[in-house]
């Protein structure tokens, strides 16, 4: 009952509520349609008023008036003082409004100028409202006291439609003046014109047509556009219109309106590509091909260089931004050109990327961070677009451009914000390949992971770091932080364990994705095993995410090998490479300082975290090749006596896997193991690692709290044969 009464309770408020949403629904689009409408309406209606009275002209007799007959030379005196005033008013009026209008468009372009000083809408007003006001005048010449009732209704609405004609007359003025209307206009006038070159070109189409046509290249049109090559001009004169309001207004600090002559300039370029359709041709890398040139692009590129070379002249940094804003718009729409195969390189927008790089490039050694940022998310942007787009290799440019921006500006301080931009770009680079390429990619991936390693290295090198500071840290978090959630690793993660999914959203493309990450995997061993060397020799704190990030990719590559989805011939591939990921942890060349900087980021526990994961996964094979890596580690870094204990960790860690396998072949290996161990280790080292063991196999053991995986496994165990087997392990150190 208490809910029914609540209902019923706020059911006049609902329908309240809903009454108001629909009056402001009711407003808005009245307004708009009064903002549009209102005046063109009221104007006709007024004409239509107007032009009637001559239809019911025979009728006006019916309706005479004797107060007419005696005053109708006053009243036909009325009417030739009425219309002259009118006459003149309506030209005072119009002669400011043109005079004002002029005044403010006297800094157009000299074809523009021309075009809204005659504008003919305004000139119909002007006329329109002289008509009126002569036809009154005209009225003081009717003959006879009859047509008094049709003169006083005619100059009636006559007046009044000259009164509308000056407001009309004013909004279009005012219309003409506003930059951003002057800016639509062009918009508008261009868009006809490639709409009439359609037309004119769609029924000139039987003079070219071909009897057998098998070219994915629209001959008949290419043909067409090529006879009356004069067919851009409308255009290209827009253009330069339009970049003229640009420079014009962004000098004055009137970016909102600089920004709406360069979208007018994007606009005009989609409309050239739609309308020039299949005509399209692209270069090619072995022999010269002339009709890959086209001019109009040229020329639009070579204005918006033009436009942003002014900007980097005065430092403008908003001029900047919205040229390098429009250079990527441009390059996007090129990059939807129809060429004649699906191969094709994509010339045009290979073109506009190359001018969005050259304008970064130089506006890097003026120092604007924030422009050179807003230009690497814009190459980030584009590179999206190019995965959806085009060939893998087209990809590899971008790459590329990011890590020499990057590079560049680290040569002057303070270049964190730059540098963690170029990582977050490298990352989605990286991602939009493997979720959107379905060709070969390992061209492209080998160049990605190299202008990755390329950007680390420097930052390594050259950028100081201290502990607790973890600068590194903070300028690469987009390429190895665990924490980023829009990180690589986070986003990479989240993608395996997609694809590890019975019911994956990836079902039916799921195979390609499986590819790339094979791909991606084998270019980066060598570069991360370097990247990894260089962190650990210089004994850096970034060690600490480089650490868990190798652990974490591993441990999602084994989930992959899993998958319901991954190709049998993979695995076998996928397991290599996962051992060669994992070989990071050993191909350090170090001392003892080096690895007990390594050790406290727990590389023991996480090289057997590995293993231990990969067991219980059920994939047997790789997980007996990682525990080899666990051996290897043991057996070069606990030789040393680092006070961590690498060595008996390591032996614990061997035992404690073992005996998680139940695997008996597997338990003499490890015995194997241990003595190579014992032959290798110095008496030191061995008696450090017989005291720990023994440590492990007293009953406190199992009650004392640890955050080591290795003995948190040791404790989940079977007790008895535990203890066997390191006191296995402890005679064969003895």
């Amino acid at each position: 009952m208490t809910d029914e009464k609540q209902k019923t309770k706020k059911s006049p408020e609902i329908w309240k509520a809903k009454a108001w949403n629909k009056w402001h629904w009711l407003q808005y689009h009245v307004s708009i349609a009064t903002n549009k409408y209102a005046s063109k309406t009221f104007l006709t209606v007024l004409v239509i008023t107007y032009i009637s009275t001559f239809a019911l002209l025979p009728h006006f007799g019916l309706f005479c008036n004797e107060f007419f007959s005696n005053s109708f030379n006053s009243l036909t005196d009325l009417f030739l003082s009425l219309g002259c005033a009118l006459l003149g008013s309506s030209a005072i009026a119009f002669s400011f409004m043109m005079f004002a209008m002029q005044v403010n468009i006297e800094r157009l372009p000299h074809g523009l100028f021309h075009k809204f000083s005659s504008d003919r809408k305004l000139l119909f007003y002007l006329t329109g409202s002289l008509g009126l006001a002569i036809s009154i005048a005209s009225l003081s010449m009717i003959p006879a006291s009859p047509w008094a009732t049709f003169a006083v209704a005619n100059s009636a609405i006559g007046t009044t439609a000259i009164f509308v004609f000056f407001l009309c007359g004013y909004k279009r003025a005012l219309y003409l003046i506003n930059p951003s209307k002057q800016l639509e206009i062009i918009l508008n006038n261009t868009q006809k014109g490639f709409q009439t070159w359609k037309k004119r070109s769609e029924r000139a189409r039987p003079l070219f047509s071909l009897t057998e046509n098998n070219s994915s290249v629209d001959i008949p049109l290419r043909a067409y556009f090529d006879i009356h090559s004069f067919w851009t001009r409308e255009a290209v004169t827009a253009c330069n219109h339009a970049i003229a309001f640009a420079n014009k207004y962004s000098a004055r600090g009137d970016y909102e309106v600089s920004n709406m002559a360069l979208e007018c300039i994007a606009f005009i370029n989609i409309e050239y590509v739609e309308t020039k359709a299949s005509t399209f041709f692209s270069s090619n890398l072995l022999f010269h091909n002339d009709n890959s040139q086209d001019t109009f692009i040229r020329h639009t590129l070579e204005l918006l260089r033009k436009h942003i070379a002014t900007g980097i002249f005065n430092k403008d940094e908003r001029h900047i931004e919205q040229t390098l804003l429009t250079l990527k718009s441009v390059s996007h729409i090129y990059l939807s050109i129809k060429y004649p195969s699906n191969r094709d390189l994509k010339t045009h927008a290979n073109l506009a990327c190359g001018y969005l790089e050259r304008s970064i490039m130089n506006v890097v050694p003026l120092g604007m961070d924030d422009v050179v940022m807003n230009g690497l998310r814009d190459i980030g942007d584009l590179s999206r677009e190019y995965s959806l787009q085009s060939q893998p290799n087209d990809l590899v440019k971008f790459a590329e451009i990011i890590c020499k921006i990057s590079l560049t500006r680290m040569r002057s301080p303070d270049s964190l914000p730059v540098v963690q931009i170029a990582s977050e770009q490298l990352s989605k680079l990286t991602l939009n390949a493997l979720y959107n390429i379905k060709e070969d990619t390992s061209y492209l991936f080998a160049q990605i992971s190299y202008s990755s390693f390329l950007l680390t290295s420097a930052v390594l090198k050259n950028i100081p770091d201290y502990p607790l500071l973890n600068n590194h840290g903070s300028y690469l978090s987009a390429l190895y932080s665990p924490m980023n959630t829009q990180g690589f690793m986070y986003l990479f993660l989240e993608l395996t364990a997609e694809l590890s999914r019975q019911e994956s959203e990836f079902i039916d493309s799921s195979e390609y994705h499986f590819w790339n990450i094979l791909e991606w995997l084998k270019s980066i061993q060598d570069n991360h095993i370097k990247t990894f060397n260089q962190a650990a020799s210089s004994q850096l704190p970034i060690c600490t995410e480089l650490t868990m990030w190798t652990t974490s990719i591993i441990k999602g590559l084994i989930n992959l090998t899993k998958s319901p989805h991954c190709p049998e011939e993979l695995v076998l591939e996928l397991n290599g490479n996962i051992v060669g990921l994992s070989r990071a942890f050993i191909c350090t060349e170090g001392s003892k300082e080096i690895f007990s900087h390594l050790e406290t980021n727990s590389i023991t526990s996480n090289i057997f975290s590995c293993c231990q994961y990969a067991w219980q996964k059920a994939n047997s094979e790789l997980s007996e090749q990682l525990q080899e890596i666990l051996f290897e580690w043991t057996k070069k870094a606990g030789k040393y006596e680092t006070g961590l204990g690498i060595a008996s960790r390591g032996i614990l860690g061997m035992c404690a896997f073992v005996i998680a396998t139940e695997n008996q072949a597997f338990f003499e290996k490890t015995k194997e193991q241990i003595k190579s161990l014992a032959e290798s280790f110095p008496d030191n080292i061995k008696n450090s690692a017989i005291n720990d063991l023994s440590e492990a196999i007293s009953p406190v053991a199992n009650h004392r709290y640890s955050r080591s995986e290795i003995e948190i496994a040791l404790n989940d165990l079977d007790r008895e044969k535990k203890n066997n087997l390191l006191r296995e392990a402890i005679e064969i150190l003895s």
